[in-house]
């Protein structure tokens, strides 16, 4: 093992290029008494001998289908290698099916690593730029095709990152059999393993990398999608845990924890399509966070796991975990991994910054309620609101059943475009521009908060200018009443429309104690209502003169309502802009509300580029076609003719 340790811990450390080659599978039809996934009655090891006296060493798996222990290999030196069984540390003395391996065949790439010189990006072994883009897998839905075939899809539209879970109702946890769920006593479900093996094949040949969870909350909460009650290790089932809080500091819930992370890395871990170790999905909801208020015990947990993964994994899969942010949880892992599910997709993504120490971007995004009128709009959204963010990656569709009912693959094909044709990857130090955006033509303003339950920390706006997707990603679509005043008051709106307009706000879920609006427009109630749980509230609508005004969102009720979006006529350019920029490139989505029947002339200001002509490509996001041409920046202004109804500029400097 030690061997194995020194050479991992030594690459972990270069920066420069490497290759591995491999990989291998040594194979012993042999089996031993004991349990042999608890590596204290069976600690079975492969030593490979290569070359010049090399020696590595790597974990054992049981492979209970075929009745046989194998171990997968691949190395940084190329040859021939012979393999010797190791059990309980001494020479197991049993013959492999295949005598001389021959490793000269490189990795395309290697595994996925942080970029050593940039620490908001990813990159292969050997130097090349990682950008993760991609939609959740998280399990088998009944209605939807195998996810076998969902990843072939995949791989065809230019995805290279999917996530899925390890839980018990597509039969993919190792500690949940399918029937009567007893408690396994140490051992692990068979078919739950030849799962992920087949999944893991698909994946290779696809080229998508897999980012494998291996817990999920609901398994240890009572109360968030908990399914607690038919949880086996539960003592009521016969387990041997009362409380879900516990599993974080039980030492027979380690010990298993420790013994699936084992095996985990014995038979999946050589595969370079595995991009990341995913600790735990939304560990915020367990019990022991939730209602316990034992978030050390949930950080002390995830330290320890991150440390033994890394003390087991020959090949340093980097290793995470999805939660709100917190400093403490955060910092053993490689990277962060938040979810969103606002009212406004793009402003909270946008909105977000992410640590600078290390990459980081959403995991699962999606509208609010779990519904939507636009699956393919949420989806573009967030997808390239995480590029135009620049996250360290896309942001992550959640629902893959949307994306397959709706075909929605060809989103993927044209945000790898995106990604590709602008050189995004080589961009990492680019900053969100704020342009300012003017049209002859006059829109209606639309308004949604960007932050889903949260502090609000910015809650004045000059419109439109003012309200930003980074800017709207600063307020909660919770408007608090007297239960949380801490987390943001009044939302103030100032605007000037040139001719009579509209106002309109739709309010969505209801505190379970229910709520109040009051919408006061230049110091004069216009409208006040009290709501409960459960109404189907209207959208309230407010009459505008011409001319400048102050309207404020008040909520002096006993708790939330949720502020979905609020449109105001007239208020509006004819397009809008986002925009990731930095001395001599910029990549910028344009976005009209309708197709223009005839283009519209669109003047973008205070432009981050110097003065001078720029190659132009623009790709239509509704079809992946582009175009190229030349813009001219003068005193940090261009004037862009707009043709389409939502497209990707990139400006390079000629």
């Amino acid at each position: 093992m030690l061997a194995c340790l020194t050479v991992a811990a030594a690459f972990w450390q270069l920066s420069t290029p490497v290759t591995w080659y491999g990989p291998v599978t040594a194979t012993f039809q042999v089996q031993f008494a004991g349990n042999p996934y608890d590596p204290a009655e069976n600690d079975v090891r492969v030593q490979f001998l290569g070359p010049k006296e090399v020696k590595e060493e790597r974990i054992a798996y049981f492979d209970q289908k075929q009745g046989a222990w194998k171990a997968v290999f691949l190395t940084q030196r190329p040859g021939d290698f012979r393999a010797r069984l190791i059990r309980n540390g001494t020479d197991a003395h049993q013959a492999p099916t295949q005598k001389l391996f021959h490793l000269d065949k490189p990795l395309p790439h290697g595994f996925v690593r942080v970029d050593p010189n940039h620490a908001n990006r990813f990159q292969w072994d050997d130097g090349t730029p990682y950008v993760p883009i991609g939609f959740d897998l998280g399990w088998q839905e009944p209605s939807n095709v195998d996810l076998t075939g969902e990843l072939a899809k995949m791989g065809r539209n230019g995805v290279n990152w999917t996530r899925i879970w390890a839980c018990s109702w597509d039969d993919k946890n190792p500690w949940w059999p399918k029937d009567n769920k007893p408690d396994l006593k140490g051992q692990l479900w068979p078919p739950a393993l030849e799962r992920w093996d087949q999944l893991e094949r698909e994946a290779e040949r696809d080229g998508v990398e897999i980012q494998m969870t291996l817990f999920h909350h609901g398994e240890f909460s009572s109360t968030t999608d908990s399914n607690w009650n038919e949880n086996p290790w539960n003592a009521k089932n016969g387990g041997f845990l009362k409380d879900p809080g516990d599993f974080f500091t039980d030492a027979e819930a380690k010990r298993r924890a420790r013994i699936w992370l084992r095996y985990a890395v014995a038979r999946y871990g050589g595969s370079p399509q595995l991009f990341a170790w995913e600790l735990f999905n939304e560990v915020q909801w367990v019990d022991a966070a939730k209602t316990e208020n034992r978030w050390t015990d949930v950080e002390a947990w995830h330290k320890e796991m991150a440390e033994y993964l890394r003390s087991i994994d020959p090949y340093h899969h980097l290793v995470t975990t999805s939660s709100e942010m917190r400093p403490a949880l955060n910092a053993p892992m490689d990277f962060v991994q938040p979810h969103t599910y606002p009212s406004n997709i793009l402003a909270s993504v946008i909105g977000t910054v992410m640590p600078q120490d290390k990459p980081g971007f959403y995991g699962e995004f999606g509208p609010s309620d779990g519904s939507s009128t636009d699956w393919r709009q949420d989806a573009r959204d967030g997808t390239l609101g995480g590029l135009l963010a620049n996250h360290a990656g896309s942001a992550m569709f959640w629902y893959w059943g949307a994306v397959e009912k709706n075909n929605l693959y060809g989103e993927y094909a044209v945000a790898r475009k995106v990604s590709d044709e602008s050189d995004w990857a080589r961009h990492p130090s680019a900053h969100i521009a704020d342009l300012g955006v003017r049209t002859k033509e006059r829109s209606t303003f639309s308004f949604a908060p960007g932050l889903g339950w949260g502090a609000s920390t910015q809650t004045t706006f000059d419109l439109p200018e003012g309200a930003s997707p980074a800017a709207l990603g600063k307020l909660s679509s919770f408007l608090q009443g007297a239960s949380h005043k801490d987390m943001g008051g009044p939302v103030t709106l100032r605007f000037q429309v040139p001719e009579a307009s509209d106002m309109r706000i739709s309010i969505g879920q209801i505190s379970d104690s229910g709520g109040n609006l009051e919408v006061v427009v230049d110091g004069a109630s216009a409208f006040k209502e009290s709501f409960k749980k459960g109404d189907a509230a209207k959208p309230v609508d407010v009459k505008l003169k011409a001319g400048t005004h102050e309207v404020v969102l008040k909520n002096d009720g006993p708790d939330w309502i949720v502020l979905n979006r609020l449109t105001i006529t007239h208020l509006a350019p004819a397009a809008s802009v986002v925009a990731l920029a930095e001395p001599g490139w910029m990549m910028a989505r344009v976005t009209a509300e309708n197709k223009p029947e005839s283009p519209i002339e669109v003047r973008l200001t205070r432009v981050p580029l110097s003065d001078g002509v720029y190659q132009t490509q623009t790709i239509d996001l509704n079809t992946g076609v582009s175009t190229v041409g030349t813009l001219e920046v003068k005193n940090f202004e261009i004037l862009l003719p707009l043709a389409l109804a939502d497209e990707m500029v990139i400006f390079k400097k000629t």
